[in-house]
């Protein structure tokens, strides 16, 4: 029998889950970098940005890790309104059509049949005895929907992708120091216990792109390898409203997420609650995690882009800029900062014709 890697090592001491691994010095805290081990703040390096970030990022911190090319950590990317922002959307919007969770009959695009009762009301509904989808809900795929048994993508298979979701993404690629044109999201959803094994993410084509992962809910560790599983990982902490960018040759690096911690929902989130509906999901995240990580599928060149583009805002006819704030919205003010590009012509975007 072999030896195990050095990455399955690593897993199995955060999994464990003794107190020496909950303390402050066992993983790089962007939160608190001063209070990580010697070895551990020797490789934290701040990125300065090259431009000017979006406005709403313009108070973020952005890390890098010494060695490790084109990673970056951006700490407390998302404020305590976007994170119920985003949550809103992961829990109400994403798991129904047209997307497609790990409940979607063989996986295909739900009909509206399937979802004459959505999964949040649902989960409403129910009693606290009573198992509904939500607890039994384990990924959403948006855009291009990833096929977990052939670990590749269909071309066949692919819905819209969220416009809004998708200049989000743009907006911390960018500040990540990148370009991304979001095509496909996977939406993790973590239950009390849950973990996620060390894995690549090979799937896509084009992998000069980077990956853009938000986290959102309880805090949770981080495993960085490297090429192989022999590679010994770096463990960072992960907290709600933090972004992971992985570019370069980071990009092709094993990584997953070995244990989540209970009872460490950030207090400011709680506070962030201004309605019932707020609070409902406040109280789903006090004991859940959430991940959404957005990729690009395909090379885009311009015959993959709409004839003609023009940045418009949601609601207006004039052009947008990123310092106007749309009207007519509900979403956070930062939310509605940021602009969707909207074919003037009517064509579409196919880049697999």
């Amino acid at each position: 029998m072999s030896a195990p890697t050095a990455f399955r090592v690593s897993e199995k001491r955060f999994r464990r889950g003794g107190e020496a691994d909950a303390t402050p010095g066992s993983a790089i805290d962007f939160s608190h970098v001063e209070a990580s081990s010697p070895q551990y703040k020797e490789l934290v390096e701040p990125v300065v940005l090259e431009s000017e970030p979006p406005t709403w990022l313009r108070h973020a911190r952005v890390y890098s890790i010494r060695g490790v090319h084109g990673f970056r950590f951006i700490c407390h990317a998302l404020s305590s309104t976007e994170q119920l922002h985003w949550a809103r959307a992961a829990l109400q919007t994403w798991p129904e059509s047209p997307g497609v969770t790990n409940l979607s009959p063989n996986g295909n695009l739900q009909s509206a049949a399937d979802t004459a009762v959505s999964v949040w009301e649902e989960h409403k509904r129910g009693s606290g005895a009573q198992k509904t989808r939500l607890s039994k809900l384990a990924w959403a795929t948006l855009g291009y929907h990833y096929q977990w048994s052939e670990r590749r993508y269909d071309h066949s298979k692919r819905s819209e992708f969220p416009s809004d979701l998708a200049q989000l993404a743009s907006d911390l690629a960018t500040v990540a120091g990148y370009s991304l044109q979001a095509e496909a999201a996977i939406v993790n959803y973590y239950h009390p216990g849950s973990t996620m094994g060390g894995h690549r993410d090979d799937a896509e084509p084009f992998q000069k792109a980077p990956i853009v992962s938000v986290s959102l809910g309880l805090s949770a560790i981080f495993l960085l390898g490297g090429t192989t599983r022999d590679e010994t990982p770096i463990a960072l902490m992960l907290r709600s409203g933090d972004v992971i960018v992985q570019g370069g040759e980071s990009r092709g690096y094993y990584h997953g997420v070995p244990r989540i911690f209970a009872d460490s929902l950030p207090a400011e989130l709680q506070a962030a609650a201004k309605s019932e509906e707020d609070r409902e999901i406040i109280e789903w995240l006090y004991t859940h995690r959430i991940n959404v990580n957005v990729r690009q599928v395909n090379e885009l060149t311009d015959r993959c882009l709409p004839a003609s583009v023009e940045r418009r805002c949601i609601g207006q006819e004039e052009p947008c800029h990123t310092s106007n704030v749309l009207r007519g919205s509900t979403a956070p003010t930062s939310v509605l900062k940021r602009y969707r590009e909207v074919a003037t012509d009517g064509t579409g975007s196919t880049c697999d014709d």
